[in-house]
């Protein structure tokens, strides 16, 4: 029962499931586009007067909405410059540089004199001697703390560091140490005519501040060393016992005195920083008081500085103070709207499955088309101020290209994902046009007409010919509401503004398609998408791989052409992307150039298999999907056309070096052949283009090596080939259908019943096309090796056959 227990436990499934998580992600997107969008159209735009200038005259009158109290900026930044060049410089003084000084002198001379003392008893070698002497300099030098000369140092020795050489080098000190030193006086000159702030610091770290009006009372360092040589021996006589000591002891020590002059004050920059700060900080803000209704000013007054300082502090004001129930509400609409139709369509619009790079896409779109409204409706009010006669509001905002936005998703997704993008984009923008259903109307069927036209784009031209038919749409919009709206017969007026909404919707038409050709290269680069305008560059036959392989691998290059026409025509049956199923095409054997020789549509002659063992020709076969591979990321190939290199030969056997090896093995010697060791690695086809690629290759090459091509056996060909793909599941990844696998079929049996009908046969001298048979002889295609070649021998084991076929035989 335990054991049980223990297995049901392990089999529960997981709370959080890898779908719940996809689900909480893309959660988390809709809900942070709806806060953008929302953020986006509440911006507010103000009514007040653009570019006012002082001086110029006022446009129209001006008067407060409401009460505002209206921070005058300017006078605000004045009254805190004064504040703040009020504040005097800070400079520290540290009194206890001097008392370090004196505690080390005090020090050194005492241990000296110890030292010397303790060693007036010792009568020891010359040895012991100078080791003594080492020592009282080094522990002299060490307590002073300071490099000493050797003049001064046998002077201080000579008369054993005595006590009034002490008290003299002290004094001496003091006397300069006393007062603020600075390193250079030139660094108090700004501050001559104000005055400094000196603060002086403590060991206990109280601090004393005094205001310095005259900055001269500080020295610097060499003002310092100069009072001390100022000093006279008469006036330090009562120190030095003249009697004991040699006259040049004060020499010696005033000398010493001088070099121990140090800075002891230094500029703050951090503390007088703080003080400006704190200065600025105290200045309250200057008011000025509008009241509700109050007159600002009046049309054709000259604008002074204080309108201006009032007509912006409101704008500012508005800005700041736009209505936070608007925004809620705005977010509520945003949000529903997202939530309703994004999780609808993805539940129930079979072909919408947008992963997450296309989630964001499809977001990054919508706010860059809010993005051009807005713009548009700012320069479209800047241009109706502007001109000198009058024009309806929405008049302008009818050439705005709203549809750029839905286009351009058709361009790169697909119809589902445009028609939905529509929908919400117009909705959106009605709200933000005040509400205007008339607005959200021509927006939603102008966007998906708009879609529509570039549903398959074989050319840049088609772009701006689907452009001007969506223009001619939108004329046809506007006409058909402005007649719907009208009570009675329009009169002269209401049909030249008929007329002139009419050629803004055509002008309207034709700037989407230029913003499309703008915004999809772009969006190519930023998600890795593959437009037809890309496919169609690619499909040109001048491409570099192209070239390449017409040169190398010409049997290569001739079978992918075919390739490219059946797939395209199997694409068209079954209403996938035709472009994309030729361009794949070809593409999908560009690894062939590597070792085209081992390829039996290149071969003219001895086939190099044939010394081969069939594992080793297996893997040269298979290695042309690596090479393929390696060859697209040389070449930059878009994403969509590289994946159709592995995914055309999927997880196939390359059946004739199965069926050679099987033949050859012997358990005995090498053990039993695997049939995974032939098969491709795979993935098998993961889009519907991709599966009539695979098909396509497939039906090509054995069709072209049948003797005998009567409709009849190309039909019974192509059945069998696609039967046995089926069989072994090489389709079931790529949402093809039993419906479109039919249909793929006829198509490709279509096609190539056109390409091998029968011809006249002509008699023995007759002209071929106009050239004499001494000239041009009739061409024989002798294909003698048939079953030799990988691609064509993708025929499964035999007992595929025996299993009920996928198609069945017509009547």
């Amino acid at each position: 029962m335990k054991k049980k227990n223990q297995r049901i436990k392990k089999e529960a499934p997981s709370f959080w499931t890898k779908e719940k998580a996809d689900y909480a992600v893309n959660l988390f997107l809709v809900i942070l586009l709806a806060l953008g969008i929302t953020v986006l159209l509440n911006l507010h735009m103000d009514s007040l007067p653009q570019n006012l200038q002082v001086g110029s005259i006022a446009p129209k009158d001006i008067k407060a909405d409401q009460n505002y109290e209206i921070i005058d900026e300017q006078s605000t930044q004045k009254l805190r410059e004064q504040a703040e060049a009020s504040i005097l410089p800070v400079f520290d003084f540290d009194p206890t540089i001097e008392i370090d000084l004196v505690s080390r002198i005090k020090e050194s001379f005492t241990k000296g004199r110890q030292i010397i003392y303790d060693g007036t008893t010792i009568k020891a070698k010359a040895a012991e001697k100078e080791q003594f002497k080492s020592k009282l300099k080094s522990e002299f030098l060490t307590a002073f703390g300071f490099n000493l000369d050797d003049e001064s140092y046998a002077l201080f020795r000579k008369y054993s560091f005595h006590p009034s050489m002490e008290r003299t080098l002290t004094y001496l000190l003091h006397r300069a140490s006393q007062f603020p030193i600075i390193h250079a006086v030139d660094e108090l000159n700004p501050y001559a005519d104000r005055g400094i702030i000196l603060r002086r610091l403590s060991f206990d770290e109280t601090i004393e501040e005094e205001v310095i009006k005259d900055v001269s009372l500080v020295l610097d360092v060499n003002t310092a060393k100069k009072k001390i040589e100022e000093i006279s021996l008469s006036s330090i006589s009562g120190f030095l016992n003249l009697e004991l000591l040699d006259s040049s002891v004060f020499d010696v020590t005033k000398n010493v005195a001088q070099a121990l002059v140090k800075v002891s004050m230094n500029y703050n920059g951090l503390e007088t920083d703080m003080r400006k700060q704190r200065a600025r900080a105290n200045v309250k803000n200057t008011i000025i008081k509008v009241k509700r209704g109050e007159s600002i000013i009046r049309s054709g007054d000259r604008l002074e500085p204080w309108h201006l300082t009032v007509i912006e502090g409101i704008r500012k004001e508005l800005l700041k103070t736009n209505h936070i129930y608007r925004f809620i509400g705005l977010f509520l609409f945003v949000s529903l709207v997202l939530f309703i139709v994004f999780f609808y369509a993805q539940r129930y619009i079979r072909r919408f499955k947008p992963n997450r790079k296309d989630l964001v896409f499809l977001g990054l779109t919508l706010m860059i088309s809010l993005l051009i409204l807005r713009m548009g409706v700012f320069i479209s009010t800047a241009v109706r101020d502007a001109l000198p006669f009058t024009i309806g509001t929405n008049t302008l905002y009818y050439i705005i290209p709203v549809a750029s936005g839905a286009m351009l998703v058709r361009f790169i997704l697909n119809s589902e994902a445009a028609f939905i993008f529509s929908v919400v984009i117009s909705l959106f923008s009605g709200v933000y046009l005040g509400n205007s259903l008339e607005m959200m109307v021509y927006y939603l069927i102008g966007s998906v007409y708009a879609a529509h036209v570039v549903a398959r784009v074989d050319r840049r031209s088609a772009l701006f010919r689907g452009g001007l038919m969506a223009g001619v749409v939108n004329a046809i919009i506007l006409s058909s509401l402005s007649l719907i709206s009208s009570a009675a017969v329009l009169s002269r007026v209401e049909i030249s503004l008929l007329a002139t909404n009419m050629i803004f919707g055509i002008c309207a038409g034709l700037i989407t398609p230029m913003l499309v050709l703008i915004l999809s290269p772009i969006a190519e680069s930023l998600f890795n998408y593959t437009t037809d305008i890309k496919l169609l560059e690619l499909a040109n036959l001048s491409h570099p791989l192209l070239k390449e392989m017409l040169i190398s691998a010409p049997g290569t290059y001739h079978h992918s052409q075919m390739v490219g026409v059946l797939a395209e025509s199997g694409a068209q049956a079954i209403e996938a992307n035709p472009l994309v199923a030729r361009v794949g095409s070809y593409y999908h054997d560009i690894g062939k150039m590597k070792k085209a020789q081992y390829f039996i549509e290149n071969q003219r002659g001895e086939n190099p298999h044939d010394k081969l063992a069939p594992s080793m020709s297996a893997l040269i076969i298979e290695a042309h999907v690596k090479d393929g591979l390696e060859m697209a990321k040389l070449h930059k190939l878009p994403g969509k056309i590289m994946d159709m290199i592995p995914e055309h030969q999927g997880t196939k056997l390359i059946g004739y070096f199965y069926n050679k090896a099987k033949k050859m093995e012997d358990p005995a010697l090498s053990g039993r052949v695997a049939e995974a060791d032939y098969r491709y690695i795979g993935p098998k086809p993961q889009t519907k283009e991709a599966g009539i690629v695979m098909l396509a290759d497939a039906v090509e090459a054995a069709v072209r090596t049948l003797q005998e091509k009567s409709p009849a056996k190309i039909r019974t060909t192509v059945e069998k080939l696609v039967n046995q793909h089926f069989v072994d599941e090489q389709l079931d990844e790529c949402d093809l259908t039993l419906r479109d696998i039919h249909q793929i079929a006829d198509a490709f049996v279509k096609i190539l019943i056109g390409m091998y009908h029968q011809r006249v046969e002509y008699p023995e001298g007759a002209l071929i096309s106009g050239v004499p048979h001494a000239l041009g002889a009739r061409i024989h295609v002798i294909q003698d090796k048939v079953n030799t070649n990988e691609n064509r021998s993708h025929e499964q084991p035999s007992q595929a056959a025996n299993i009920s076929p996928l198609f069945r035989k017509k009547d």
